[in-house]
C-alpha cells in the first residue's frame, strides 16, 4: 500500500512506500489502513443513523411477510454489512451484500462470519450493476427487498440514481420494498459575505487598486457543491432571506419517475429578510418508512456526522432582495450533481427559469484556486499585513537601497527587482502597486501561469511583471535572463501544500535561487522565518472518527477495528513521519477547546541557505489540563514577514485560553495529529490517575534538511 508525501526539495507530491518510511523511523512501521479511516467509521458512529435504518428494514421485512411472501433482500454498497446483519436478525433466510470495494468486502464476509450469519448473507465483492441473477449467477431469484445507503452530502452523488434504475430493471421483483423510500431535497437563500468569499476573487479585499476579468466575472464557478458543517458558520457571518422549502422529491420505490436528469418546477420563496442573497444552502431528508425520517438538516441537529454535511451553491450574481420580494429558485441535477438558478420575478420570463447547464469553470481561475485558496485571498486581514510588510521592503526610508556611482560620485537609487516564490499569489501585483520596477513570478503550473497573465494583462502590468512556468526550486539563470533580484518574496504557498510544513518549500526554492546567483548577498526576503507551532485541544465530536467501533446495534464490528489497527489498549506515543497520522482539517467547522497553551516545535530561519545546514532538531514538554479528554495536537504554521511584522493567521485568530472554545482560522485547514484510542477505552483517551490536575506530554521534532522530511513524536508520560 502506497501512502502520499510532498517533496519540500522539488515542491511536488510523491508516492512513498511503507518501506521509505521504515527506513525514516529505523524501524519497522506499518502504514494503517487509512481506506477505513473516516467515513466507514463515521457512519458506523452514526446512532440515529443506525436506529432509523434498523427501524425502516423491520418495517419492509414486516411488510413483505404480511403479504404472504419470503422476503429476500439485497443490500447495495454493503460496506461493513451492517444493514444485511440488521436483515439476517429480523429472520431474513437470505440477504445477498454486494461491495465494489474488494478489501472492504473481505472485512465484511469476515464480520458476517464472526456474528454467525455465514450460511444467510452472501458477500459479492462486484458492483451492483454487474451482479447476474440466475441459477449460475450472483443471485439466484430477484430479491422483494432493497435496502441500501449510498447517499452523500449532495444525495445523489454516488450514482444513487442510476444504482437505483438499474436494480428495479434488473435485480428487483416488481413492487420491491425499498428502504429507504424517498428522498427530498431542501434549500433555503442565504445571505453571507463569508459563503461569497469562495467563489472569486474580490478586489474590495484588497488594500490596492486590482481589477477583475470580466470572464471571470461571468463565470459560473466550480463545478460542484460546497460540502461544508453550516451549522458551524458563526451567526454574524449568515443568515436566511427567505424560509427553507422542498425542492424535488425521488420516490425509489418507483423506478418509472426515476430518471437520470430533471429539474424542479420554479419554486417562489417569498422574502422574509431584506438583504443580499448569495448562496443556496441546501440539505436532504430520507423516509425510511412511514413516519421515520432521516436528516441533514443543519438546524438543531440532533446527531453530530462527518459523513453527511450541509452544501452550498455560491451565486455567481448575487442577488439585491427586499422583504416582500419573491425569489423563484429552480433545482437541476443529472446523475451524480444538483446545481440551482435564481432570479426575482422581475428578471423572470414567462416560460419561468429556462434549464441550465451543470455550472462549469469558463474561465480557469476556480481550477487555479479552490475554495479555501479563494478565502485565503480574499482575507483582508491578511492582506493588509502582507501590504504593510511589502511596502516596508520597498519604501523604508533607512533603507533606501543606494549605491556610489564611481563615475559621477553620486547617490543612485537601485531599481527593485522582486522575485516570487509562490503559487497562485496575488504578491506580483501587490508589489507593482507598490512601485517595484521589475516583478517575476515563478508558477509551478501552466494553468497558474495562464490565469495570472490573464489578470496582470487586466490590470496594465505586463510589461513590469513577467510570469515564469518553472519549478521554483529548479529555476537557473537562464529561466530569469540572468537578472539578478534584490527582493524576494512568498506567501509562502504552494499548490501541492497539504500540511504545514508543505510550504517550506519556499526555503528551497529561495536556497536553490541563491546558488544559482539569481538573488544578490544582501536582497530583503519575506518572510524572513517560520514557527511550527502547536495546541493540545479536546474535541467536541471530530475525535469520534477515530473512535474504535466496537459492537453496533448488538452486532459485533470489531473487526473493522482490527483492519484499521486500532490496538486494544491506547498507546502512549505517536510518530507522524512523511506526512502520516496527521491530516489537514477546517477546524472552525469543527469545535474544539484549548487543552494547553501553544507550544513552538521548531523555527525555520529563511535568511540562511537550508542546503548548508544540519538537522533541526527539538525536544520539549507541554502541560495539560486532566479536566477533560486530550484528543489530538494541531499543528500549524507562523510567518515573520519582517522584523516588525507576524503572519499569525493559520492557527487561532485569537489567543486561546487553556479550558475555552478556540476560534480557528477559516481560510485554512489546520493539521491534526490524533492521540491513539484503544479499543476498550472508546471514549476516553490519555488521562493519567494521579491526583494532579494536569499532565504532561513530551515531544520531539526533527526536519532533515537534506531531504525535506519532517519527523514528530507525541508521548504521554
Amino acid at each position: 500500500m502506497f501512502s502520499s508525501k510532498v517533496n519540500l526539495m522539488t515542491g511536488e507530491v510523491e508516492w512513498v512506500t511503507p518501506e521509505e518510511i521504515a527506513s525514516d523511523l529505523q524501524e519497522d512501521s506499518d502504514i494503517s489502513k487509512d481506506l477505513f479511516r473516516s467515513q466507514y467509521g463515521d457512519m458506523l458512529h452514526d446512532t440515529e443513523r443506525n436506529i432509523k435504518f434498523f427501524d425502516g428494514i423491520k418495517y419492509a421485512i414486516k411488510k413483505v411477510s404480511d403479504l404472504g411472501m419470503e422476503p429476500c433482500v439485497l443490500d447495495i454498497g454493503t460496506g461493513t454489512s451492517l444493514l444485511s446483519l440488521m436483515a439476517a436478525k429480523e429472520g431474513v433466510k437470505k440477504v445477498t451484500a454486494c461491495e465494489v470495494l474488494k478489501p472492504m468486502a473481505k472485512i465484511a464476509k469476515e464480520i458476517v462470519r464472526r456474528n454467525g450469519y455465514e450460511n444467510v448473507i452472501s458477500v459479492i465483492p462486484k458492483r451492483s450493476t454487474e451482479m447476474e441473477v440466475g441459477p449460475n449467477g450472483d443471485m439466484p431469484d430477484r430479491a422483494n427487498i432493497l435496502v441500501t445507503e449510498m447517499f452523500d452530502t449532495e444525495l445523489i452523488g454516488e450514482a444513487a440514481l442510476s444504482t437505483f434504475i438499474h436494480a428495479h430493471k434488473h435485480l428487483l421483483k416488481k413492487g420491491a420494498v425499498v428502504v429507504p423510500q424517498t428522498a427530498t431535497i431542501i434549500a433555503q437563500p442565504v445571505q453571507s459575505v463569508f459563503l461569497s468569499g469562495s467563489q472569486i476573487i474580490q478586489s474590495d479585499q484588497f488594500p490596492f487598486p486590482l481589477k477583475i476579468p470580466s470572464l471571470w466575472k461571468q463565470c459560473h464557478g466550480p463545478p460542484s457543491l460546497w460540502d461544508i458543517h453550516v451549522e458551524e458558520i458563526p451567526s454574524d457571518q449568515i443568515r436566511g432571506v427567505a424560509q427553507p422549502q422542498q425542492m424535488l422529491m425521488f420516490n425509489f420505490e418507483d423506478p418509472d419517475s426515476l430518471s437520470l436528469s430533471g429539474s424542479s418546477q420554479n419554486i417562489q420563496f417569498r422574502v422574509t429578510d431584506s438583504g443580499v442573497c448569495h448562496a443556496i444552502v441546501m440539505w436532504w431528508e430520507t423516509q425510511l418508512a412511514p413516519g421515520v425520517i432521516l436528516s441533514t438538516s443543519p438546524i438543531n441537529p440532533p446527531q453530530w456526522r462527518d459523513h453527511w454535511l450541509q452544501c452550498v451553491h455560491v451565486l455567481p450574481h448575487p442577488e439585491q432582495v427586499l422583504e416582500g420580494d419573491i425569489l423563484n429558485i429552480k433545482l437541476f441535477f443529472d446523475e451524480y450533481n444538483v446545481w440551482f438558478d435564481v432570479a426575482r420575478n422581475e428578471r423572470l420570463s414567462r416560460q419561468g427559469l429556462p434549464r441550465v447547464g451543470r455550472p462549469i469553470c469558463t474561465c480557469g481561475a476556480h481550477m487555479v484556486w479552490n475554495r479555501v485558496r479563494l478565502s485565503m485571498l480574499n482575507e483582508p486581514e491578511r492582506n493588509s499585513r502582507l501590504y504593510t510588510a511589502l511596502q516596508q521592503i520597498l519604501q523604508h526610508p533607512s533603507d533606501p537601497k543606494t549605491f556610489l556611482s564611481q563615475s559621477h560620485k553620486e547617490m543612485s537609487v537601485i531599481p527593485n527587482k522582486v522575485l516570487v516564490l509562490s503559487d497562485g499569489s496575488l504578491l506580483s501585483l501587490m508589489a507593482r502597486s507598490l512601485g517595484a520596477e521589475k516583478v517575476t513570478a515563478i508558477e509551478g503550473v501552466s494553468l497558474s501561469a495562464r490565469t495570472l497573465n490573464e489578470l496582470i494583462q487586466e490590470n496594465g502590468c505586463g510589461q513590469e511583471i513577467s510570469v515564469i512556468q518553472k519549478s521554483a526550486t529548479h529555476l537557473s539563470k537562464e529561466d530569469v535572463h540572468d537578472e539578478k533580484f534584490n527582493i524576494v518574496i512568498g506567501e509562502p504557498f504552494f499548490h501541492s501544500s497539504l500540511l504545514p510544513w508543505h510550504n517550506l518549500t519556499f526555503w528551497y526554492a529561495l536556497s536553490q535561487a541563491r546558488e544559482s546567483g539569481i538573488v544578490s548577498d544582501d536582497a530583503h526576503i519575506m518572510p524572513i522565518e517560520a514557527e511550527l507551532n502547536g495546541i493540545l485541544v479536546h474535541f467536541k465530536d471530530l475525535h469520534k472518527i477515530k473512535l474504535p467501533v466496537g459492537k453496533v446495534e448488538g452486532f459485533d464490528l470489531s473487526y473493522f477495528d482490527d483492519a484499521r489497527d486500532i490496538p486494544l489498549e491506547a498507546a502512549p506515543m505517536v510518530t507522524v513521519t512523511m506526512d502520516t497520522n496527521v491530516e489537514p482539517h477546517p477546524l472552525w467547522e469543527y469545535p474544539c477547546t484549548a487543552k494547553s497553551k501553544i507550544f513552538k516545535l521548531l523555527s525555520f530561519d529563511f535568511r540562511k541557505n537550508v542546503k548548508n545546514l544540519q538537522d533541526l532538531s527539538t525536544h520539549g514538554r507541554v502541560e495539560y489540563t486532566k479536566e477533560r479528554d486530550v484528543h489530538a495536537v494541531v499543528l500549524w504554521m507562523d510567518y515573520q514577514l519582517t522584523d516588525q511584522q507576524w503572519l499569525r493567521l493559520q492557527g487561532p485568530v485569537e489567543p486561546p485560553v487553556v479550558g475555552e472554545k478556540i476560534t480557528w482560522s477559516q481560510s485554512c485547514r489546520q493539521s491534526v495529529v490524533f492521540l491513539p484510542f484503544g479499543q476498550k477505552s472508546a471514549f476516553q483517551n490519555f488521562m493519567i490517575s494521579s491526583n494532579q490536575s494536569s499532565a504532561l506530554l513530551h515531544f520531539s521534532a526533527n526536519f532533515i534538511t537534506s531531504k525535506g522530511h519532517m519527523i514528530m513524536t507525541f508521548e504521554i508520560k
